[in-house]
């Protein structure tokens, strides 16, 4: 009888990781699932360590060679033996009640295709190190925040195999944008959420895959935000000169002046107006009004750093303008202004 869920994990080098990575799936409170771990030419014995437990539900498939974390996820995909697909990194850690939670939801919201989560992050040695920033939780809340980078945090997904590899034909992106190409494409299709429950342990690692600062991956980045721009507003107008600044933001690239500093923050706040045309249903969603306040307050605090002294004070200039709805990021706005005047003082 097959299982109702599959989860894949690719491992590269799972090193002292990989341990606590399997044992927090094996330790899972819904236990009525297969374990696809897709060794991808370690040469660090994490095959040894995989091979070390007798449970029956996982599935060791050793790659000849090192294939990369894309085709190692879309073999995974492919001999998955369940509708439902659950992802898991090497070196992160899920709760013990992830999977319950999420099984239930599916099986509450049959037209889900994909699910994720909140996350907290740990450092290398395990200690916490902050609670990640929420994520926005309704589909229409999620549609918005693709424009601006993927709303999932990728170990934390729970998603539909028929949707992702059968009808989209899995993963075709490069690390660190191979999700959030993905997961746009699900969410232009079919409804996703997150949990508002935090579900998985995601480990900050020096060496991990991570925003990286290569132009073809900025240029990756670009492209993937504008195609959720023109589904989610209707139309690419304006859209390609804001999300060229708002990728140089997100790539910590380029200095800014005071123009800049007005506006973006005006554009982020006409983003939501075009927005809320559209889905009117989200007149009354405080996610989405968040998500907009938390990018104007990220935006700031980058202008801050980043510009020259006239733009860090210019950008806290900006956020007196909106004292209450931005009040729940002052403290980042702060620090940042903060960092910016030791900078420039020192400078």
């Amino acid at each position: 009888m097959k299982p109702k869920l599959s989860v894949v994990m690719p491992v590269w080098n799972g090193g002292k990781y990989l341990q606590p990575a399997i044992e927090s799936i094996l330790s899972q409170s819904y236990g009525d699932f297969e374990f696809i771990i897709v060794n991808d030419g370690s040469t660090d014995g994490s095959e040894e360590v995989i091979r070390s437990y007798k449970d029956s539900r996982i599935a060791l498939v050793n790659n000849f060679g090192n294939l990369g974390l894309v085709k190692s996820l879309n073999k995974g995909l492919a001999l998955a033996s369940s509708e439902l697909i659950a992802r898991q990194d090497a070196d992160d850690i899920s709760m013990p009640q992830r999977f319950e939670l999420q099984m239930r939801r599916f099986a509450e919201r049959p037209e889900l295709a994909l699910l994720g989560a909140q996350m907290k992050s740990i450092d290398s040695e395990g200690r916490a190190l902050w609670n990640g920033r929420w994520l926005p939780t309704s589909s229409e809340a999620i549609a918005f925040h693709l424009i601006f980078e993927s709303a999932f945090i990728h170990s934390s997904t729970v998603f539909r195999k028929s949707v992702v590899l059968d009808e989209l034909g899995g993963y075709s992106g490069r690390p660190p944008q191979e999700d959030y190409e993905l997961f746009s494409k699900v969410a232009m299709r079919y409804k996703t959420e997150n949990l508002p429950d935090t579900l998985v342990a995601y480990r900050i690692l020096q060496s991990g895959i991570t925003r990286s600062s290569n132009k073809e991956s900025r240029a990756r980045n670009l492209d993937i935000s504008m195609l959720n721009y023109s589904f989610s507003l209707g139309s690419s107008d304006g859209g390609l000169e804001f999300l060229k600044v708002w990728c140089n933001l997100l790539y910590n690239d380029a200095i800014y002046d005071d123009a800049s500093i007005d506006g973006i923050g005006s554009r982020i706040e006409g983003i939501k107006e075009r927005f809320l045309k559209l889905h009117p249903d989200c007149a009354c969603d405080a996610e989405l009004e968040k998500d907009c306040n938390t990018y104007i307050a990220f935006a700031i605090g980058k202008l801050c750093y980043f510009s020259k002294m006239e733009a860090a004070k210019a950008a806290a200039i900006f956020a007196m303008k909106k004292p209450i709805a931005l009040i729940s990021e002052l403290p980042r706005i702060s620090y940042h202004l903060a960092k910016s005047l030791r900078r420039h003082h020192h400078g």
